[in-house]
């Protein structure tokens, strides 16, 4: 059924792509976003909190957030949003957003069986010995660690994906301690998941570069929290509280801290600047919504493909070698697509040893249209829907809510729902990575943790 209305709707897009008409996409766009959601969540509770359930989420905010940006044109906040937009790009972009979104839906659900969630292909899934104590001790005092580590600057260099899988254990822990504190109704893994949050969240203000690093501690707790216990009324217990006064001090400061990270210092100084450019800036308007907008980034792609034809696989060279671990070739090049699409259309920045210093992202299917068209977009969403179905199939949290590779790597899939499945293509590369050094993770902790 799914998969027949997708196909209904993507029709009705192309049409309206044909009309010239862009909002009127995205407006359908949103609407079958949230009627999707309402059945998974009406029907399967806790069976329907799965990656793609909250790639619907971030994809209905994508979507209003381009029409708020399409209706800005010659209006006193085009500014806002328009960033490095093209706008006679804008029909074919939203054509590209809105196809890539419905096919990777179809893609994950041609692989599911029925409602309850069972898969037709499936990986092999992370054991599930531990018990509750052992993860929650894991977790932690693991995460607690990890945040202390990396204020002082003191974590061990690890290799490729483990590092990665090491920066995940605070959120992943946060996600971890708030659902146990539900299935086991005791508040003491509440509050451990509480002091997680405060530090993690703090370590991110005072010290990181990204804005998301600071929101998602408390989208972990809030994950946590309601995959546990899925029900509307419990979105509005105290117990949350906590979490919507992050996402509040989020949005005030996520306009001030995007305009001046670049010239900030670290540590409790960046609290204090933060502060005096807040003071300077309270005429300005928030962005928010530009960020979650993605016209900006798939106008030029459009432009690019314009000017150099399509690509053909030629940005997808990294696949050579991707594959090799770090550890058997420590040269092994970096995989910076972002920065490599920054730098063609003219808003890259190199440093005087010229290395890149930023990046944008061009989509995933923004990157499937470059290199092989709306064809492209069409087959490709639907084969990585297929992969992050088959990747979610090895989680097994809900049958075993208490194996610690399980909730690492299934936060990890839930984060990157939240986040689109990522900037481009070499995110399938950094899944199964990190799928291979969470099993690593769980074999190290069958040998050494009782």
């Amino acid at each position: 059924m799914v998969v027949g209305i997708g196909l209904l709707t993507s029709l009705l897009i192309y049409l309206s792509y044909l009309n010239n008409t862009p909002t009127f996409s995205l407006i359908v766009l949103a609407i079958i976003c949230l009627l999707y959601l309402h059945n998974k969540f009406k029907r399967q509770r806790q069976q329907a909190l799965n990656p793609i359930f909250f790639y619907v989420i971030s994809s209905f905010i994508m979507g209003v957030s381009n029409i708020i940006g399409i209706s800005s044109i010659d209006s006193p906040d085009e500014h806002n949003y328009f960033i490095y937009a093209i706008k006679e790009n804008i029909n074919e972009a939203t054509l590209i957003a809105c196809l890539g979104v419905i096919f990777v839906v179809i893609g994950y659900e041609l692989n599911v069986r029925n409602y309850n969630y069972s898969y037709r292909t499936s990986l092999w899934k992370f054991p599930s010995s531990n018990s509750h104590g052992n993860s929650s001790i894991f977790f932690f005092y693991g995460s607690c660690i990890v945040i202390i580590s990396r204020v002082f600057n003191t974590l061990p260099q690890f290799i490729g994906a483990f590092e990665a899988l090491i920066f995940m254990l605070p959120p992943a822990g946060i996600f971890y301690l708030s659902r146990l504190s539900v299935i086991t109704s005791k508040n003491k893994y509440l509050r451990l998941a509480l002091i997680l949050l405060v530090m993690e969240s703090t370590r991110a203000l005072m010290f990181d570069y990204l804005r998301t690093h600071f929101i998602v501690p408390g989208l972990a707790y809030f994950l946590g929290y309601v995959y546990a216990k899925p029900k509307m009324n419990k979105l509005f217990t105290i117990k949350l509280l906590p979490v919507y006064g992050v996402f509040m001090l989020f949005i005030v400061y996520f306009t001030v801290f995007g305009e001046s990270r670049s010239t900030l210092g670290q540590g409790s100084d960046r609290i204090s600047q933060l502060q005096e450019i807040d003071n300077e800036m309270v005429d300005k308007e928030n962005t928010l919504f530009m960020r979650f907008s993605n016209f900006n980034q798939l106008t030029n792609v459009v432009e690019v493909v314009k000017l150099d034809g399509f690509y053909y696989g030629e940005t997808l060279n990294y696949l050579a070698f991707a594959f090799i671990p770090r550890i058997i070739w420590p040269e092994k090049p970096l995989i910076q697509m972002g920065a490599w699409f920054a730098q063609k259309i003219g808003r890259g920045y190199v440093d005087e040893e010229g290395r890149a210093r930023n990046a944008i992202n061009m989509t995933p299917a923004g990157e499937l249209y470059m290199n092989f068209g709306i064809t492209g977009v069409i087959f490709g969403s639907i084969i990585i829907g297929y992969i992050i179905s088959i990747f979610w199939s090895s989680v097994n949290i809900t049958e075993a809510p208490h194996n610690i590779s399980g909730n690492l790597f299934g936060f990890y899939l839930f984060f990157l729902g939240l986040f689109s499945f990522g900037a481009n293509l070499s995110i399938l590369v950094t899944v199964t990575a990190m799928y291979i050094a969470s099993h690593v993770l769980a074999l190290l902790l069958k040998l050494f943790v009782k």
